[in-house]
């Protein structure tokens, strides 16, 4: 089994980021991310088979420890390889550091072929079409969808942090509420 931690935001910024996700499905372009059946996210590593209690109790401890922070999804990316088209947060001191704290805590886990997911490679993003399934216009015509009805969420957080198991549709485990109160 494939799992990931995965960083979400609060449900105002989850609808407008499905919203665009929609968008994309209803104008016949994809509909693989609603396929999987996914909210949106920032990932923040994958892993593969790992004991799943054990894991939860530290991510929780990392919640706890992790004030809830300001997500500014400024940008707007593709990845040709898979045809993804994502929104990209802004980098900030806050992410790298749950990033980092994320991947030290949990480096006794198989992380093998996950490698894009580690410090010096990994690229933040939210997908809002996965469509490697797709025709090769897909990527472009989905593109300029974003480009079309996408703007910038101002008031964003990052708000929750959780488990999936990475399957079709992707299978939540458990999530935790970062700390509002520090």
């Amino acid at each position: 089994m494939k799992y990931a931690i995965e960083l979400y935001f609060d449900k105002e910024t989850e609808e407008k980021i499905l919203k665009l996700a929609k968008g994309i499905a209803r104008e016949g372009i994809s509909e693989k991310y609603l396929e999987w059946k996914t909210r949106p996210h920032i990932t923040i590593a994958i892993f593969n088979d790992i004991d799943i209690e054990k894991c939860d109790k530290l991510l929780k401890e990392i919640a706890e420890d992790t004030k809830s922070f300001h997500a500014l999804l400024s940008s707007i990316g593709v990845f040709n390889n898979t045809r993804t088209v994502y929104l990209a947060p802004v980098v900030c001191d806050e992410l790298i550091a749950l990033h980092k704290n994320v991947h030290e805590t949990f480096a006794f886990c198989d992380h093998t072929g996950w490698e894009y997911y580690i410090a010096g490679q990994w690229v933040p993003h939210c997908a809002v079409m996965l469509g490697s399934e797709d025709k090769e216009s897909a990527l472009a015509e989905a593109t300029k969808y974003v480009i079309e009805n996408y703007e910038v969420f101002t008031s964003s957080r990052y708000e929750e942090i959780g488990f999936v198991e990475i399957s079709m549709p992707v299978k939540e485990i458990k999530s935790h509420k970062l700390n509002t109160s520090m």
